[in-house]
Order: C-alpha cells, then sequence, then structure tokens
C-alpha cells in the first residue's frame, strides 16, 4: 500500500519513547488540556513544522521519496512559589527532563519498517515566566524525523 506520511507513525512512536521513566505518566501525545493542570511537570507534543517531501532519486516504478518534518516538544516545569530559589530549582529540573528526552533520541528510535528512519534533536528554546504565584518553566525542543516513502 502507498504510503501519503509517516507523521502518525512518527508521532506515536516518539511519545512511546518519551512516555517512560522519569516523564512516565507526565508525557502526552499532544496538549492534555485541563488535566495537566494539576502537574507540576509536563510533556507533550505539539504541532508539526517544516513538512517537506523530496524525490531522492530516479527510477524506474513507483518514486520513493524523502519525507522530513518537525515535531515541537514543549517541556513545562512549574513551582507553587515565586521565589529566586523555586525559579533556580525549576530551571534545574527542566533540564534534567530535557536530558532525559535527549537521551531517549540518543537510544536512535527507529522504525526502519514504517519508513522512519531516524528522530534527531535538532533546536531547543528556553523561556521562564511568572505566573499565579510560582514560576513556570519552558523548554520548547524541535525533534526532526526523516523518512523514506514508498
Amino acid at each position: 500500500m502507498a504510503t501519503t506520511s509517516t507523521a502518525v507513525t512518527a508521532r506515536t512512536a516518539l511519545h512511546a519513547a518519551l512516555n517512560t521513566g522519569e516523564l512516565q505518566g507526565n508525557a502526552y501525545f499532544g496538549w492534555p488540556g485541563p488535566e495537566g493542570d494539576s502537574k507540576n511537570e509536563l510533556l507533550w507534543i505539539d504541532g508539526i513544522v517544516d513538512w517537506t517531501q523530496a524525490i531522492p532519486n530516479i527510477k524506474a516504478g513507483r518514486v520513493q521519496r524523502q519525507e522530513t518534518f518537525t515535531f515541537e516538544v514543549v517541556l513545562l516545569v512549574s513551582t507553587p512559589d515565586l521565589t529566586s530559589a523555586d525559579l533556580a530549582d525549576a530551571m534545574a529540573r527542566a533540564f534534567v527532563l530535557a536530558a532525559v528526552v535527549e537521551n531517549a533520541l540518543a537510544d536512535d528510535v527507529q522504525l526502519e519498517e514504517t519508513g522512519i528512519q531516524r528522530f534527531e534533536l535538532t533546536g531547543r528554546e528556553y523561556a521562564e515566566e511568572p505566573y499565579e504565584k510560582g514560576w513556570r518553566v519552558l523548554i520548547t525542543m524541535n525533534v526532526e524525523v526523516h523518512a523514506r516513502l514508498t
């Protein structure tokens, strides 16, 4: 059967790879909505950006395509108090959890039978903000997916 995209399979595999260890139960396929409001540590996979398909080589028969797209993975750590020490704790914990994501991807999650060749951490953004009575630390990580379509 022809494949038009590996996006759903890739997102499912990425979620499974991240919903383990320290992130177990706090990693979501998408934004968890109100369910996540009660958690101090939260990770979700956001939308797809930079989605491209290219024909890597010309050959007889069905043309193979190389698909590349990027998921934004959002990591949120919040604190109950608005002190400098709380911000330092939230920042430190956010970087610990970001390392969990990095290590999961370093294990080279591959699903060759589905056409997925690799997941690659290609960028990060960091933000911190006071909210209500505490701090929020957000790390947004770009996870690039490379796949071969037939």
